[in-house]
């Protein structure tokens, strides 16, 4: 019985121990994704078709309500091809009903805004070409959490 304890407790700090690596693996791809998308996509003129925010799946704001994330539709053309996409920031990200109201307000329904599309797979396209800070979270606190327990 007391093996069985002290093997559970080892696998549950194991756990513990082995997250916040997981979390900065996780936040260093976001900022490396977010990095190479806007170094390296084209840009191209879009024009917008719709507008909206929807629910950033089941993550939450730090106020505890739901994150929600811009969502526009824009048109644009590579090489003849008509091509449409929604993704307004180059990882997709959830914030504030208030971030994403102002995203919104920056572009109009029928006017052409400068786009960013992928050479390789020109399908794949964002519109503003700003970087997020949220990745940097991800490896920020977990890093923090490290050094200060390996103090302890």
């Amino acid at each position: 019985m007391q093996r069985l304890l002290c093997g559970l407790l080892l696998v549950v700090l194991g756990s513990f121990a082995v997250l916040p690596f997981v979390f900065i693996g996780a936040g260093t791809w976001m900022l490396g994704a977010q990095h190479y998308r806007i170094a390296s996509y084209l840009p191209v003129q879009a024009t917008v078709l719709s507008k909206q925010t929807v629910r950033a799946g089941a993550s939450t704001t730090r106020s505890g309500k739901r994150a929600v994330k811009p969502v526009i539709e824009y048109r644009y053309e590579v090489e003849g091809q008509v091509y449409t996409c929604d993704q307004v920031t180059a990882v997709s990200e959830g914030r504030s009903g208030r971030w994403a109201t102002e995203i919104l307000k920056r572009y109009e329904i029928g006017k052409t805004y400068q786009a960013y599309y992928n050479p390789d797979h020109p399908e794949k396209a964002f519109l503003l070409a700003d970087y997020s800070f949220l990745g940097g979270y991800f490896v920020l606190f977990p890093m923090m959490m490290v050094l200060t327990v390996s103090r302890v």
